[in-house]
């Protein structure tokens, strides 16, 4: 489809006419390319409902937009986010000894939160973890899957960040190039969001600052964020290019080729406040071109570890 702005409404009730549909045929009819997982009984607004929940459609306006194959796309705040807390829940780390060692995690669990990306099946993930007294920092690892979790303590180190990681060979530089898209554009978030979750793994306080960003959509002050530290008012706030306007939720820009650029901006609380956008480039597999971080503009309030 070259214009996505077409009555998906009209299209879905069309196709659905007065039979269940599996979702491929429904996908067939409305050039969605739907999966083929379940028999789709649901009535139209349930059929609409999992459409964006899946990540296949949005509203807009009184209408619909088609998601897949659209060449910019405003994508849910909660689409995005979604799977975040139950990501980073399967990703906790139980206690360690000091130094490096082999980190257990349930990655068919963790996985399951994001079914919008699939690891491929020559790869696993494997993953190591740092603690030496209140300090601790984590790596992952995609690895081909015959390897097996070799202990860290024969395998050469690397640099990241200030540490020198142990890193098994065969494995990937950017795990998320392990993995398999579904096409959606919330699929190419999602390869955002666990990259940046994967990146804090084991990471206690200050090691990583993923922890301390929160997704947003609006002005930290207007966002609804509530807990331990909340943003601080629109006047204690500084622009030095001035402050942004219209809406701050994710957007995604499909390129040439399938690649696509990702915009989403955080409300980072972590030594100083900041509202910060994040511009990553994306191949069409996931894996990551290039990824800038500007701040936009920083106030007084924040946490201090």
């Amino acid at each position: 489809m070259s214009d996505l702005r077409w009555d998906l409404l009209a299209a879905v009730r069309a196709a659905l006419g007065t039979k269940p549909l599996t979702l491929a045929e429904l996908g067939q009819r409305t050039g969605l390319g739907l999966p083929s997982a379940q028999p789709q009984h649901t009535p139209l607004g349930g059929v609409l409902r999992w459409l964006e929940d899946a990540g296949y459609a949005a509203r807009d306006g009184d209408g619909w937009v088609a998601l897949r194959g659209a060449r910019q796309v405003a994508l849910p705040l909660a689409l995005v986010d979604g799977p975040r807390a139950a990501l980073t829940e399967r990703l906790v780390v139980g206690r360690a000894p000091r130094g490096w060692s082999k980190a257990q995690v349930d990655w068919p669990a963790a996985l399951a939160t994001i079914p919008t990306l699939r690891l491929r099946p020559d790869r696993a993930l494997i993953a190591y973890v740092w603690r030496d007294g209140g300090h601790g920092a984590g790596v992952v690892w995609a690895v081909p899957s015959k390897l097996g979790h070799p202990d860290p303590g024969g395998l050469p180190r690397v640099d990241k960040g200030a540490l020198a990681v142990p890193k098994p060979a065969g494995a990937e530089d950017d795990a998320i190039a392990a993995f398999e898209l579904d096409g959606t554009p919330a699929s190419y978030a999602h390869a955002w969001l666990l990259r940046q979750e994967l990146g804090a793994f084991g990471a206690v306080g200050a090691e990583s600052d993923w922890p301390f960003h929160r997704l947003i959509e609006r002005a930290p002050w207007e966002a609804g964020i509530t807990g331990y530290v909340e943003p601080s008012p629109a006047s204690a706030w500084t622009w030095p290019a001035g402050p942004p306007t219209g809406p701050l939720g994710p957007v995604l820009q499909l390129g040439a080729a399938g690649r696509a650029t990702l915009t989403v901006h955080t409300w980072a609380f972590l030594e100083q406040e900041r509202l910060v956008q994040h511009t990553v480039r994306q191949q069409p597999s996931g894996a990551l071109i290039g990824e800038a971080q500007v701040t936009l503009g920083t106030s007084t309030g924040a946490i201090v570890l």
